[in-house]
């Protein structure tokens, strides 16, 4: 799941504001990640369990399975200075 720059974003966001918007989400990149992030990313997050999506009204929340991944999320926060920019 952390593979992908845009899915680590998207989960280091919402570990620090819970909920965004999925235009908030993309909102560092451009349209063509805006396009990637809803149809690849957000449905691999929220089949996984760590967001939820509400596609309506294009809201995403820490899902149930987010407490699961939060310890390496802390990780990456607390070691950023010392990882490769490329985790960010």
């Amino acid at each position: 799941m952390l593979a992908s720059v845009h899915r680590r974003r998207t989960l280091l966001t919402l570990r620090r504001d819970n909920p965004r918007g999925t235009g908030e989400l993309a909102e560092r990149d451009d349209r063509t990640t805006e396009i990637e992030l809803v149809h690849v990313h957000l449905p691999r997050l929220e089949d996984a369990g760590y967001v939820d999506w509400d596609r309506e009204d294009g809201t995403v929340t820490r899902g149930p399975q987010f407490a699961e991944i939060e310890p390496l999320l802390e990780v990456l926060v607390e070691n950023r200075e010392t990882l490769p920019a490329t985790l960010e």
